[in-house]
C-alpha cells in the first residue's frame, strides 16, 4: 500500500467550501468542472475559478505590479477588503485600474471564456476601505502555492 490521503465523498462534503477548495488546490488538481466553466454569483458578478495549472499559465508573464497585487491577495482571504490590500501596498484604487483591465484581459484568454471575470464585486462602496471583492476559493488556493510557497 502506498503512502496517501484518503477521504470519503461524505466526510469531503462537511468541510466548508473553502477547505474543500484549498484541498484541491494544494493538491493540484483544481476542480472537477471544466476549466474556466465553474463560477461563484455574488452580486450580479462572478468570479471565474483557475485550476492551479491554469494561474501557473495565467502568471507566466505578468508584470511585476500585477504580481505584487495578486501576492497581496493571495496572503489575504478569498474574499478580502480592497482598501486594506492598496493600503499594504502603498496604493490608490486609480494605481491599478490598468492592471485590473489587464487581469480580466487574461481571465478570458486563459477560461476560453469571454465572460470570465477574475473578481467578484461583493460590496462595492465609494468609501474603497469598505469595498469588498472576492476570488474564487480555487484561485485563491492556487494563487497561495504558487507566490506564497518557498519554492516560487
Amino acid at each position: 500500500m502506498s503512502d496517501g490521503l484518503y477521504l470519503s465523498a461524505a466526510t469531503f462534503k462537511r468541510f466548508s467550501p473553502a477547505t474543500r477548495s484549498e484541498i484541491l488546490g494544494a493538491l493540484g488538481i483544481g476542480h472537477a468542472h471544466e476549466s474556466g466553466s465553474d463560477s461563484q454569483e455574488h452580486s450580479g458578478t462572478s468570479a471565474t475559478q483557475f485550476s492551479l495549472n491554469e494561474m501557473r499559465k495565467f502568471l507566466d508573464g505578468v508584470s511585476d505590479k500585477t504580481r505584487l497585487l495578486l501576492t497581496e491577495i493571495a496572503r489575504a482571504e478569498a474574499r478580502f477588503n480592497v482598501g486594506k490590500v492598496l493600503k499594504k501596498l502603498g496604493w490608490e484604487l486609480s494605481d491599478i485600474r490598468g492592471i485590473l483591465a489587464g487581469i480580466t484581459k487574461r481571465s478570458r484568454t486563459i477560461s476560453g471564456n469571454p465572460r470570465a471575470e477574475f473578481f467578484a464585486s461583493v460590496a462595492w462602496d465609494d468609501d474603497i476601505n469598505k469595498a469588498v471583492s472576492e476570488i474564487h476559493p480555487t484561485t485563491h488556493a492556487a494563487l497561495r502555492a504558487l507566490l506564497l510557497s518557498k519554492n516560487s
